[in-house]
């Protein structure tokens, strides 16, 4: 009994150590990154989301800054029919990005979360994804909703269905590249509906999974190749309401829909810079094996 008590005071008193503050932000705002070391086998993601209200002027600069050319023609012309606007940029960050994601320099201690919010009013999430080369994770919008009315754009037609019980993700998967560079896969996709039972085989074994139907939008598969810092923005258009990309960067849950950007960014270990003086926990989002219809 005695062991157990000194045990978990041990503990209390380690988790006192490190306190209870996330972030120390200075007034630094253009500092903004520092080393982060990874696992050799791993690509680590920073997945930012940022409310932006609409018809943002700084915004409006910060879109003149980004690379929507370094993506196909035939493909950004589907991403605008639904909704989706989408570019490269970096390594260098501008000061309109910094300032829009409130970066500062911020100490993350050993041991936190690997989501976290980066300014007081918790508006700025950033979440890591650390994940080997070629695995599928997920990164899923939060929010749920009980009804989904989509108007998709496919081969030059326009549709509307909806989906109950739905919630919108991002299907990531990331290679290595020549020189440095990552290939990212990136596609946008609906999980709805319930819980469904369905065997499947792994290694020679049969196993039931509860499993929910998805629509994948394989059309609007974008493959950006990022070298170490450059990232890829992602944003509806405010033109096209009850698009795809609508609801994927709309966050509906207040008074009225918040436009959501969106910052996908390449971070490598050795001195290429994070938002970090320490690393994160690792961990992996959650892989999806839904049955897509």
């Amino acid at each position: 009994m005695h062991v157990a008590v000194r045990a978990i005071l041990m503990s209390l008193i380690a988790l006192a150590l490190q306190g209870c503050s996330v972030v120390e932000p200075t007034a630094a705002s253009k500092a903004l990154l520092a080393p982060l070391a990874v696992s050799s086998d791993a690509i680590t993601l920073e997945v930012f989301s940022v409310p932006v209200p609409r018809g943002e002027e700084q915004v409006a600069a910060l879109w003149k800054l980004v690379d929507e050319q370094s993506l196909p023609a035939e493909l950004r012309q589907r991403l605008d029919r639904n909704g989706f606007r989408a570019g490269v940029l970096g390594p260098t960050i501008p000061a309109e990005l910094a300032e829009v994601l409130k970066v500062t320099e911020k100490r993350v201690e050993e041991g936190q979360e690997f989501k976290m919010n980066l300014d007081p009013e918790a508006t700025v999430n950033l979440r890591l994804v650390h994940a080997k080369a070629g695995k599928r994770v997920e990164v899923a919008i939060p929010e749920t909703r009980e009804h989904l009315q989509l108007l998709e754009t496919t081969g030059g037609e326009v549709g509307g269905k909806t989906y109950t019980q739905a919630e919108c993700r991002l299907g990531l998967r990331a290679n290595y590249e020549s020189e440095g560079r990552v290939r990212l896969e990136i596609v946008p996709e609906v999980h709805h509906g319930v819980f469904q039972s369905r065997m499947r085989g792994n290694d020679g074994m049969m196993m039931f999974t509860q499993e929910r139907p998805k629509r994948v939008f394989d059309e609007l598969q974008m493959t950006p190749q990022l070298g170490p810092g450059q990232m890829i923005l992602l944003a509806a258009r405010s033109d096209r309401p009850a698009s795809v990309g609508y609801h994927f960067f709309h966050d509906t849950r207040g008074d009225r829909p918040v436009m959501m950007l969106w910052v996908i960014r390449i971070a490598r270990g050795t001195h290429d810079s994070a938002f970090f003086e320490k690393p994160a926990d690792d961990g992996l989002s959650t892989v999806s094996n839904d049955i897509e219809e």
